[in-house]
């Protein structure tokens, strides 16, 4: 008989070998040496059952005894050829204590390096010796020829590795008898671990605006998604205060891919919602029991616009009759408006005036015209109507129009700078067109009182200025066409509306989380640009990498109304690949109707190597932790790094790119007690770490007030190589202000390039100066935008508002009999302005002066004055 063991000592004298046969007691048969792990007992009795134990000793005594096996010798003459049969059960648990069990080819989230009990085996003629294991991806898996498990009535193994997510781990194993004969490798327990949470991606939805009233506008959301595996999914319609409203899906599993669902406004028991905002949340459970939720915004409107008021009809020679009206208000806004004529819907317009043309109308007829308005998600008002009888008399106009719908662009960028306008008259008459403001005061002359032919079409220009030279600023206005027919004594006037835009408004736009690791951990797997406009811009979103080189685009080109958007990216290209770790560029490309451009730079970083710590420090009283009981301003520091982050208004912070290690975190604020916690950032991961801070009352809370900081922003600047001086005051009741700096960024061809930071050198004890030099501001620069932040000794930051300087290359002005002056802006008052004066009477006649691309290294100093 040929007995093996594990040598599990490492201070014994020798093993002792004690045999027994059925029914008898142990006796030494033999003694090794040290380190001995197996021996032959030889000169048996055949068919004959023995059993084995063995001991370790030293001179201390004895150690316990090993397991007991089992072994019957053969018949004489007879040799064993038959192999042993396999273990019948396995279970598994998550540790030796068997706290959690766990149930073989079930998906679990627990355990991933289980402790394995299975029963011994049997073998009828020389017993089981023990036994090959394999542990790993393959159903297949060969455990080999070599002994690792010896045999026992219960054998326990626990695996060298632990399984990997997602993936079905298999244990199997090979029986071996005492004769050598091996038995075929079984599968005892399949491991099915998967801590990876279902990812929700690419959430799509046709609208976030719905007004289920069955008029076929807008009356449903529809939703679609993807999963990254399959799971159980349930999605709820509750209101932004977490009521529930409906349950669309309830634990109904769906496959990995594209899903959807839609939602058409109504509740559990099939009623229409009331006017508001609700939330949808799909929430997604695999088979292992992870689950992760997406939550977007819809918002119901059942509210028709206000009605229309002030509804008038006026004839404006040869038939034409024009229609205005009050704009109607919306809680939401007006799309559009219908203009019916005799209860026929003869035209939309997104304006509120509307010209019915004499060439469709009879003369001396009456007509009844209705205007209904339209809000965006199609609710209509009742509308109001106006009667007229058509007078065809006068001059009918056959063409007044105006270039890109009256919007333009007067900032000499080339493009749109100038507004077409056309017109032609049906018979000839004596015409003037007007630029006029809202208030119907005329701030330009295109033509006054001119004999024009009929079928004639006329081409004018504008260029945004008014009669002075002046340019005028953003807004609307009208162009005015005055028509006075030869047999009339009544001038009949027209206007549409221009729109003079040359800048591009949005309200706010940032990507988070800067750093982001793609590795499906549903931590920061992705980055998110927010973005709110003001008025519709056509968007394209793409990511560049550091040679500008496009990696992905996100968006292509897309016409976003006013409202608030999300865009996402996962970190993959155009390939669905992930791309390396490294800094990206999301680029945002905004184009307007006037057709002025800009472009965002947000720079993002994929970072699957480094961790992250983020979380929310709250106040800690009885309202507990909640987004209204966030600590503003609470310092955060990394002890080891140094790294630090201050949380917003909701209490909300974040470090990023924390190389894998343990830390000490500090966080404090005056006024509150210190806290101090160890961590461990892991790669790749985010640490969650929420903390409450109690009030510390032996503070005196009046010293916890930010820096008051005074300035007076500069908003133009013309001359080009001149430093930009910039003044401040900077002051704090409680405690000194430790340091003031200066954040300005430059536009330059339309695109925005990163913030630089500049510290600002103190004047006196409150007066700070920051320059922007010459040699930092490039000739190409079209506008910089900048602001201001001081911190005091309590580590409290108070910064300014976002300043723009536009940048002038060009002024001009018109000066008559009466005197005057132009001047140049200039961002330095050391070295004075450029500024031209004319005194009463110095001229006979109106003339245009202007200051145009003036370089500071050929502009007088200001002690040289030159009298016009």
């Amino acid at each position: 008989i040929s007995l093996s063991w594990t040598d599990n000592s490492n201070n014994e004298t020798g093993f002792k070998i004690e045999r027994k046969i059925e029914g008898g007691t142990y006796l030494i048969v033999a003694t090794v040496t040290a380190n001995t792990v197996n021996y032959i007992d030889s000169k048996l009795q055949p068919a004959t059952t023995y059993y084995y134990r063995v001991v370790a000793y030293n001179s201390y005594g004895n150690s316990s005894y090993s397991n007991e096996v089992k072994v019957i010798t053969l018949p004489s003459g007879e040799s064993d050829t038959i192999p042993p049969q396999n273990p019948s059960w396995c279970r598994a648990w998550n540790n030796q204590t068997k706290t959690i069990e766990v149930y073989s080819s079930v998906w679990q989230n627990v355990v991933d390096k289980p402790y394995f009990e299975f029963s011994g085996a049997s073998d009828n003629l020389s017993g089981v010796s023990g036994y090959s294991v394999y542990w790993g991806t393959s159903s297949a898996g060969e455990p080999g020829f070599v002994k690792t498990l010896l045999h026992s009535t219960t054998v326990s193994y626990i695996p060298a590795t632990s399984a990997v997510s997602q993936m079905p781990y298999y244990f199997r194993v090979r029986t071996v008898d005492n004769a050598g004969n091996w038995a075929q490798p079984t599968t005892l327990f399949v491991l099915c671990y998967d801590n990876t949470k279902p990812q929700i991606l690419n959430v799509s939805q046709d609208t976030n605006m719905i007004s289920p009233n069955n008029d076929g506008i807008k009356d449903t959301v529809n939703v679609s998604y993807s999963l990254t595996e399959g799971s159980s999914i349930t999605i709820k319609i509750i209101t932004l205060q977490n009521n529930l409203v409906k349950i669309i899906k309830s634990q109904m599993f769906e496959q990995k891919g594209i899903q959807s669902f839609s939602w058409d406004g109504t509740d559990t028991n099939n009623i229409t919602v009331s006017d508001g905002k609700y939330k949808y949340i799909i929430e997604a459970t695999d088979l292992a029991g992870n689950t992760t939720n997406y939550s977007s915004e819809i918002i119901v409107d059942l509210t028709p616009p206000s009605e229309i008021v002030d509804l008038i009809a006026e004839n404006l020679g040869g038939g034409d009759i024009l229609l205005q009206w009050v704009a109607s208000t919306d809680n939401n806004a007006v799309w559009y408006y219908e203009i019916y004529r005799n209860n026929v819907l003869i035209s939309t317009t997104s304006s509120t005036n509307f010209i019915d043309s004499g060439s469709y109308l009879v003369h001396k007829t009456t007509y009844v015209y209705k205007v209904v308005a339209i809000d965006i998600v199609g609710n209509k008002n009742y509308g109001n109507t106006v009667e007229i009888v058509c007078d065809k008399s006068g001059v009918s106009v056959k063409k007044f129009v105006l270039s890109n719908n009256g919007y333009f662009s007067p900032n000499n960028d080339g493009v749109n700078d100038v507004l077409q306008i056309k017109y032609e008259l049906a018979s000839a008459a004596t015409v003037s067109l007007y630029i006029v403001d809202s208030n119907g005061i005329i701030m330009y002359t295109l033509e006054e009182d001119v004999a024009k032919d009929a079928n004639v079409e006329y081409q004018l220009q504008w260029d945004g200025k008014e009669v002075t030279g002046q340019k005028l600023s953003d807004g609307k206005y009208n162009v005015v066409l005055s028509i006075l027919g030869p047999n009339s004594l009544e001038v009949k006037r027209r206007s549409l509306q221009t729109i003079i835009d040359t800048k591009i408004d949005i309200a706010n736009l940032y990507v988070e989380p800067q750093v982001f690791s793609p590795n499906n951990d549903n931590q920061d797997d992705t980055t998110s640009v927010y973005f709110q406009f003001s008025e519709p811009l056509y968007t394209k979103i793409s990511v560049v990498d550091i040679n500008n080189i496009i990696v992905k685009t996100l968006v292509n080109d897309i016409l976003y109304q006013p409202g608030n958007y999300t865009v996402l990216w996962d970190g993959k290209d155009e390939n669905n690949s992930v791309v390396p770790n490294g800094k990206y560029i999301i680029k945002t490309q905004l184009t307007d109707i006037a057709q002025n451009t800009t472009t965002y730079m947000s720079d993002v970083y994929v970072d699957t190597i480094n961790g992250k710590l983020s979380g929310y420090v709250y106040e800690e009283d009885a309202y507990g932790q909640t987004t209204q009981n966030g600590v503003e301003g609470v310092q955060c520091i990394v002890v080891e790094t140094g790294d630090s982050a201050i949380t917003d208004s909701y209490g909300y912070y974040s470090i990023s790119r924390l190389p894998a290690g343990d830390y000490t975190v500090v966080f404090t604020k005056q006024g509150y007690q210190q806290q101090t916690f160890n961590i461990k950032i892991s790669v790749g991961k985010t640490t969650q770490l929420d903390v409450n801070l109690k009030r510390d009352y032996s503070v005196d809370l009046s010293t916890v007030s930010p820096p008051q900081i005074e300035h007076y922003p500069i908003s133009v600047i013309g001359l080009k190589n001149n430093k930009i001086k910039l003044i401040l005051r900077a002051t704090d009741k409680d405690t000194a202000v430790r340091s003031v700096k200066l954040f300005y960024r430059l536009k330059i061809y339309g695109e925005w390039y990163d913030w630089t930071e500049k510290e600002c050198l103190p004047i006196d004890e409150e007066y700070y100066v920051a320059e922007i030099l010459p040699e930092e501001i490039p000739k190409e620069v079209e506008s910089i935008e900048y602001k201001l932040v001081a911190e005091n000794e309590k580590s409290i930051v108070e910064g300014t508002e976002e300043f723009n300087i536009e940048v002038q290359p060009e002024v001009s002005a018109v000066i008559g009999r009466q005197g005057g002056s132009l001047i140049l802006p200039d961002g330095n008052s050391d070295d004075g302005e450029c500024k031209i004066e004319v005194g009463r009477n110095t001229v006979e006649r109106n003339v245009k002066f202007t200051f145009k691309e003036l370089d500071r290294k050929n502009v007088p100093s200001h002690h040289d004055r030159t009298l016009v």
